[in-house]
């Protein structure tokens, strides 16, 4: 089960320790999402969290960070940078986990995977979900990918569930290459059905950020109890 947490839009007080938090009690990746930000501002960003939510973060932009941050691009992860020496930031080698790719990332060049990270990316259709069978060369270039929006959205006004034929759902999450993530209005109430429908887990935003939210760590374990976790 995945269990991914999206990083709010902008920040919030106490956000590292709070990240930590949510990795301890089951966060298996951190999406690491500011919409806007600069290369700068993300680079200062990754360099302030705790090592164990660094050890968890997914890159949705300036992927050329990696480098700095544990991770050769081309090569073995835990060497520090493309010339094999260690950053001069203080971070240990072999942090960060994976990159994810948007849908305009996507149609700007195909996936590419480097060496020692995962590799998600953001979906809107069925049709776009890799299947085991029937899809040409039968290879998937992701470890896992988000299927959105499955509900009515919690952090967005006005942006309802996507209108997926509930058997054809059922039949793409059961053939699917990879793991297939929900996104889109989850919380505790609708985790169970997204649990019951076949997803493989469940990416995390309103739930936890929303402004009438009191404790994101208690919003994180209900979710990871829907499924059975």
């Amino acid at each position: 089960m995945r269990l991914c947490v999206l990083t709010p839009p902008c920040s919030v007080p106490r956000e590292a320790s709070l990240l930590a938090s949510l990795v301890a009690v089951g966060a298996t990746a951190v999406h690491v999402r500011k919409p806007g930000a600069t290369r700068r501002e993300t680079a200062a960003y990754l360099s302030s969290l705790p090592p164990p939510v660094l050890a968890a973060a997914v890159l949705h932009a300036h992927h050329d960070l990696a480098p700095e941050f544990g991770v050769q691009v081309g090569g073995g992860r835990g060497n520090g940078g493309l010339s094999g020496a260690r950053s001069p930031r203080s971070h240990p080698p072999s942090l960060l986990q994976g990159l994810h790719l948007t849908e305009a990332a996507r149609a700007a060049a195909p996936p590419t995977r480097t060496q020692g990270l995962t590799l998600s990316a953001s979906l809107h259709s069925l049709a776009d979900v890799p299947q085991r069978v029937g899809q040409e060369n039968n290879r998937c270039p992701f470890d896992y990918v988000f299927l959105s929006p499955i509900f009515d959205s919690i952090s967005k006004t006005g942006y309802p569930a996507a209108s997926f034929d509930e058997e054809a759902l059922v039949q793409t999450l059961a053939g699917a290459a990879c793991d297939v993530v929900a996104l889109g209005g989850l919380d505790a109430r609708t985790a169970l059905s997204a649990a019951r429908t076949g997803f493989a887990g469940a990416a995390l935003l309103g739930c936890l950020w929303g402004p009438s939210v009191d404790d994101p760590v208690t919003e994180l374990r209900a979710v990871r109890a829907a499924f059975g976790a």
